[in-house]
């Protein structure tokens, strides 16, 4: 019998005020990078998640940043919203928790192998498809987060049994999986509709807006990278390697068996440099 569990609206994590006005106001191309610098500052949690990550190995190149200013003119604009939401986001779970760690673990491998795979597709950031790999399940998060022995027991049979979380959330919970709840919090927090549409549609890629290939795409890499992460070991369920190329995701991004493969090794090494600062 399914679960009568709800998550309203009203019950979804608020990113904090700071952010959520640092958002704003860097959706705005003329905007005084000094006034974000400020704003950013008010928070000095905020600030710090917010230059750990701007001086990760995925945005720091050859420089660091000591300021906020300073990430800012060497990022710009669209890194730093990338960068902000990560940092937000972060705030919101508590890291030392086993699930939450896994989740995270999870989270951190499909940014990266989301990012990897746009490299190669014309017209695609590289850092918004890392936020949407990061961000993909966040809805799992918000979840656990409320029921966390209910939803804690779902995880542990998922990865007893190998099956997906999702098909196990569908049978368990009546009015919401993690998809409809990640898409709902990417809505409240005021993020971009490809986030939304990631959050959504991760597990069904096909169905995502047919007309809208820059969305397609962005969502097939994050439904690859997640894969790929499982049966890395950074989650839940796997599947034979040997499946993967028939999936729809790896079918729409045309990965075949040396793709993937080249994408295990590249997630791999990754993931050790990155795991440390990104939480």
């Amino acid at each position: 019998m399914a679960f009568e569990l709800q998550i309203l609206d009203q019950d979804l994590p608020v990113l904090s005020s700071v952010a959520m006005r640092a958002l704003e106001l860097s959706r705005d191309d003329n905007i005084s990078y000094h006034l974000i610098d400020e704003l950013i500052r008010q928070d000095p949690a905020l600030t710090q998640r917010v230059l750990r990550v701007a001086n990760s190995p995925f945005y720091a190149g050859n420089s660091q940043s000591l300021t906020i200013a300073n990430a800012i003119v060497r990022l710009g604009l669209n890194q730093l919203k990338s960068i902000l939401i990560i940092a937000a986001t972060g705030q919101l779970f508590d890291a030392r928790d086993p699930y939450i760690r896994l989740l995270y673990d999870h989270a951190i491998a499909s940014g990266l192998g989301a990012s990897y795979i746009v490299q190669g597709l014309s017209r695609m950031r590289t850092d918004e498809a890392f936020v949407g790999g990061m961000l993909h399940d966040v809805g799992r998060m918000i979840i656990y987060a409320h029921f966390p022995d209910i939803y804690g027991k779902l995880l542990d049979e998922a990865k007893q049994s190998h099956r997906r979380v999702y098909q196990l959330e569908v049978e368990n919970f009546r009015y919401f999986d993690h998809t409809s709840i990640g898409a709902l919090a990417m809505r409240k927090w005021k993020l971009s509709q490809v986030f939304v549409e990631i959050a959504r549609y991760h597990h069904l890629p096909e169905k995502s807006l047919p007309n809208h290939l820059h969305s397609m795409m962005i969502i097939s890499g994050a439904c690859l990278a997640s894969i790929v992460a499982n049966n890395l070991g950074y989650g839940f369920t796997v599947c034979p390697w040997e499946d993967v190329p028939s999936m729809a995701c790896a079918k729409l991004l045309h990965f075949g068996s040396a793709q993937i493969e080249a994408l295990k090794s590249r997630v791999t090494e990754a993931f050790a440099v990155h795991r440390a600062v990104l939480t």
